[in-house]
């Protein structure tokens, strides 16, 4: 069984069920469900690209965003450090509760 639990795809979309496990390690053992959200690449028999983890200082805190590219979905976090904003990340992850937004792309580069 899964350590985490990926985001559902729209309707229309296939199922979002990882096959595999993370490696093992100090991170794994301490954030199982964020070490394989980041690591795992098969999905239903098929390749899956990874999760991403996006950590940023904010006043006040640290600030995290997951990225999971294969339901397109994003979701931001706060913790008033590092650890705790891992930690936030790794509750989301386990328990499926999140606020999960469809990903928006980045605004288009002007040319010189």
């Amino acid at each position: 069984m899964s350590a985490f639990r990926i985001p559902q795809r729209p309707p229309g979309g296939g199922s979002a069920v990882p096959k595999t496990a993370a490696a093992g390690g100090a991170f794994a053992t301490r954030w199982p469900a964020l070490a394989e959200f980041l690591e795992v690449a098969e999905l239903d028999g098929g390749s899956r690209v990874p999760g991403s983890l996006l950590l940023f200082g904010s006043e006040g805190g640290v600030k995290a965003m997951l990225k999971d590219a294969q339901s397109k979905q994003v979701c931001f976090l706060f913790g008033e450090g590092t650890t705790a904003a891992i930690d936030a990340a790794e509750r989301v992850l386990a328990t499926g509760e999140g606020d999960w937004r469809p990903d928006r792309p980045p605004p288009a580069r002007r040319r010189p």
